[in-house]
């Protein structure tokens, strides 16, 4: 490519064993020896603010997927919550025996427990065989 030299920069990368990806900054001079010593300073203060600017978009992506998460999380919190006070009112059951209801539900039918609890919330039924598992007789 008619290349006669090169200078070449490594960007340090936020942690290679956790998923950092590494990276370089290559520069290449039609001449040899085109890089002047002061030209190689600028390349590692070029190189160490890359090296920043990408691990500050690195962490944003971290924390973008972590707000992500967060709001599932509060979304799913919700729903769990209005399926508990439903068979609490219901069957006249503790949060906790509410909560087990939900969870030996979500296990026997092979569900999620957020896709349970939300099936209760929207149409008011549930598993009727999940009841009687946590020792209770009735239905309310």
């Amino acid at each position: 490519m008619g290349a006669q030299s090169a200078a070449s920069y490594r960007l340090a990368a936020a942690s290679l064993s956790s998923g950092g990806v590494g990276g370089s900054l290559n520069a290449y001079g039609v001449e040899p020896d085109a890089f002047s010593d002061e030209a190689q300073e600028i390349g590692l203060i070029v190189a160490a603010h890359a090296s920043t600017a990408a691990g500050v978009v690195r962490e944003r992506g971290a924390l973008q997927d972590l707000a992500e998460n967060l709001d599932k999380a509060l979304l799913s919190r919700d729903v769990i919550g209005q399926a508990k006070g439903i068979l609490m009112e219901r069957l006249k059951v503790s949060p906790e025996d509410a909560f087990d209801i939900l969870r030996r539900s979500s296990n026997r039918l092979n569900k999620k427990l957020h896709a349970v609890a939300l099936s209760v919330a929207e149409t008011g039924e549930f598993d009727t065989k999940a009841v009687l598992q946590t020792g209770r007789q009735s239905l309310g």
